[in-house]
């Protein structure tokens, strides 16, 4: 398995393990706006969108990963915030959640990585030696 296939595994862990830690703590949803609610919606849904075209390797998954991380950062950190401080799980899952995403935006971008993205198809079948 590749560093990145793992790195969105990683993130993906996370996602869930934040949600969990929200539900446990009884954390209120966020409340907002119905325009709110519903861009959050569409990030959460553009994530997941980012992350199986990231796995198959399509070059649109890299520019959906960075708009839905960009949503992610404006959203979290501006819209739903409210004024609840974070405790130290919802901390620690927020760093860890910006750690994870700035590696696989850096390695998608800026790496060699990036050369195996294609915009047809999945490059795993195309860069596989015949035999």
């Amino acid at each position: 398995m590749k560093i990145l296939d793992r790195l969105i595994l990683a993130d993906v862990a996370l996602a869930v393990l934040s949600i969990a830690a929200s539900a446990a703590s009884g954390t209120p949803p966020p409340h907002g706006s119905t325009l709110v609610f519903g861009l959050w919606i569409a990030v959460c849904a553009g994530t997941v969108a980012a992350w199986i075209l990231l796995l198959l390797r399509f070059r649109a998954g890299r520019a959906l990963y960075a708009a839905s991380w960009a949503g992610y950062l404006l959203l979290r950190g501006v819209a739903l915030r409210g004024g609840i401080a974070p405790d130290a799980l919802d901390g620690f899952l927020d760093l860890a959640t910006g750690l994870v995403g700035g590696m696989i935006l850096a390695l998608v971008f800026w790496s060699g990585l990036r050369g195996e993205f294609r915009g047809r198809g999945p490059a795993r079948a195309a860069t596989q030696p015949a035999g």
